[in-house]
């Protein structure tokens, strides 16, 4: 029974590439790793990539224990040469997850480098390390083909008194 299971993750590799073809997006994160209790503070999702992006839906998780969510803003990534965009946030902040639906509505995609959006929160308690990390993201190019992703590794956070 292993048999066609590790054919079958054999062939993932060769079929990537026409799935997803040209550069990957990369995905990575500017912020502080030392902040303080009561401090507000941004995590900024950043996103680099050679070809065309019309649309790139994000989940975002936080440690809700540790940082009250202050706001989520759209970045300027899929802005890029005047492009009109939807920016939709859904949070659960019990459970410290964002949903993010950012997309060109109009527009041949951005490429490039660019912010995707900027996550404020506050500081709550003192915490060793607390953990901003990334569930998942979708890019497409503006016809809505798959494209590949290189996704940044959980930031870590101290939270001091």
């Amino acid at each position: 029974a292993g048999a066609p299971a590790a054919n079958a993750l054999a062939a993932l590799p060769d079929a990537a590439p026409a799935a997803a073809s040209g550069p990957p997006v990369v995905l990575s994160w500017r912020a502080p790793s030392l902040v303080r209790v009561g401090q507000e503070f941004s995590v900024v999702v950043l996103a680099r990539t050679g070809q065309p992006v019309g649309s790139l839906p994000l989940a975002l998780h936080y440690d809700p224990n540790a940082f009250a969510l202050v706001k989520v803003s759209e970045g300027d990534f899929l802005k890029q040469g005047g492009a009109q965009t939807s920016f939709n946030q859904n949070v659960d902040a019990n459970a410290g997850r964002i949903a993010i639906d950012t997309s060109q509505t109009s527009g041949r995609g951005s490429g490039g480098t660019g912010t995707v959006t900027t996550v404020t929160l506050k500081a709550k308690v003192v915490v060793e390390k607390a953990e901003f990390s990334l569930l998942s993201a979708s890019p497409t190019t503006p016809a809505g083909t798959a494209l590949g992703l290189t996704s940044p590794a959980a930031l870590s956070l101290r939270v001091v008194e």
